[in-house]
């Protein structure tokens, strides 16, 4: 694999995770690990990071030759 497709694959992944993490706490879904129940505003924090990390990864895929 070239490293551009590995950067455009790691964004896609990247986004998708954010679009999961978003669609749980607009469904209302709960998440629990183990005995942790994960309040909303966790998955909020993770959709944003997840986010970032997929737009800059498809940003640098975007900008290799």
């Amino acid at each position: 694999m070239t490293p551009k497709g590995y950067v455009t694959t790691s964004g896609i992944i990247f986004l998708l995770v954010a679009l999961a993490h978003l669609v749980r706490v607009l469904a209302g879904w709960d998440f629990t690990v183990s005995r942790w129940d994960v309040q909303p505003w966790g998955s909020v924090v993770a959709a944003v990071v997840a986010g970032y990390l997929g737009w800059m990864g498809l940003r640098i895929a975007s900008r290799s030759t």
